[in-house]
């Protein structure tokens, strides 16, 4: 018996998770889905990608955000205020998510139908992918 080998030549695999993988949901006008994911300590550099595409009244009437755990309390916190973002907000109901992510906390995936004066239905994939 040679003991357990190093965990420095054990293969890391790159982490992957599902945030959104939402065939037809319904927003209802002035108001908003959630999906909220939580990423765990990792060395490796990761990102938010996925697409959106929404149908229904206006086309430019969805907006796209990813919030921080503190962004997102602030925002229920204030409803008021507009959501502030560490990210670029994406307006528009075909979308191309692409948010790299700062490192390990929960974030919270804000698809907004707040400036609609009608109900959207959209479809929403997104997935977490780490790569080294």
């Amino acid at each position: 018996d040679r003991g357990t080998p190093p965990t420095v030549c054990a293969a890391t695999k790159a982490l992957a998770m599902k945030v959104a993988d939402d065939p037809a949901s319904h927003i209802q006008a002035h108001s908003a889905l959630n999906y909220d994911f939580v990423l765990p300590e990792t060395e490796q550099k990761c990102q938010v990608v996925g697409q959106l595409h929404g149908s229904g009244g206006f086309d430019s009437g969805l907006e796209t955000f990813l919030l921080t755990d503190d962004e997102y309390l602030f925002c229920h916190a204030n409803p008021a205020a507009i959501p502030h973002s560490s990210w670029d907000t994406i307006r528009g109901s075909e979308t191309t998510l692409s948010y790299e992510l700062p490192g390990a906390g929960t974030y919270h995936l804000v698809i907004s139908n707040e400036m609609s004066p009608t109900n959207k239905t959209v479809q929403v994939r997104a997935q977490v992918k780490c790569a080294r």
